[in-house]
């Protein structure tokens, strides 16, 4: 179900920004900033659940009104509830970002990003290590995993370099190594990360054409 409705909202975005009759091309920003909050629908041969939520921080440079770099920084940590273990996730993605900006309301995005995942794990007692009385001994386990993620979303505007961004979907895959972590950090991982937030458009490039 929820699925669908993810569709459906993807669908209703790309109806909105396109091009109404008479309306041309808008000019894009020079740089662009995105915060928000996300989740990660996580995929492994042993669980398929959401995590905890996390944060999602984008910073992306417009060489030209269509295409930019853009650099994707998010952080999740994902405690099963009653279980003493519990699981940080840091990633950091790079790679070419594609927009297409319809009309002055609503912008729709794309992009295709490669980088690293780090995962650390750790037990009740380890937990104890960063927090008085530690330091114990207990098991504490670490790894990295290149990371591909493609995906998009919709911007909304509000007013002037102010947008809201409702929905960003992508489908992350990363490939933990068997030798991490079998039992948390298995591989391979195909997740779903959702996001939402806010988005700060700065500076102006290319000109707005009217029909």
């Amino acid at each position: 179900m929820q699925k669908h409705h993810l569709i459906a909202l993807l669908c209703g975005g790309l109806v909105a920004a396109w091009p109404l009759k008479g309306q041309g091309q808008n000019a894009a920003p020079i740089a662009e900033v995105f915060i928000g909050g996300s989740t990660l629908w996580e995929t492994t041969p042993l669980r398929i659940r959401f995590t905890n939520p996390g944060f999602d921080l984008a910073t992306t440079y417009n060489r030209n009104r269509f295409v930019g770099l853009e650099t994707n920084i998010s952080a999740f940590q994902d405690a099963t509830p009653g279980s003493p273990v519990d699981v940080d996730r840091f990633r950091l993605l790079l790679g070419p970002h594609f927009a297409h900006n319809a009309n002055s309301r609503v912008s729709l995005f794309a992009h295709a990003l490669l980088g690293l995942t780090h995962g650390e794990k750790c037990t009740a007692g380890c937990l104890l290590n960063r927090y008085p009385p530690g330091p114990l001994f207990a098991a504490q386990e670490t790894g990295n995993a290149f990371t591909i993620g493609v995906g998009g979303g919709v911007d909304v505007h509000i007013f002037r370099w102010f947008w809201f961004r409702p929905v960003q979907a992508d489908y992350v895959h990363v490939f933990f190594p068997n030798d991490v972590e079998p039992a948390t950090l298995s591989t391979p991982e195909n997740n779903l990360q959702l996001a939402f937030g806010f988005a700060f458009r700065f500076g102006s490039r290319g000109k707005t054409s009217k029909k």
